[in-house]
């Protein structure tokens, strides 16, 4: 895997984040309430890291 490689993953990882920071921000009883579209977002986007990640080679 190539330094661009783990730019991606990061960018993944990011863009992953971003959809729970949104949340949090949101949430105003310290509940946290996730749209079923947002769930299927980081359920793909952590699939996809998870898929990265195993076929790594170094």
């Amino acid at each position: 895997m190539d330094i661009s490689s783990f730019e991606i993953l990061e960018k993944k990882i990011h863009q992953t984040l971003d959809v729970l920071k949104e949340q949090k921000g949101a949430a105003g009883d310290g509940n946290l309430v996730l749209s079923k579209s947002q769930v299927e977002r980081i359920t793909v986007k952590l699939a996809e890291i998870s898929e990265w990640i195993e076929h790594a080679e170094v």
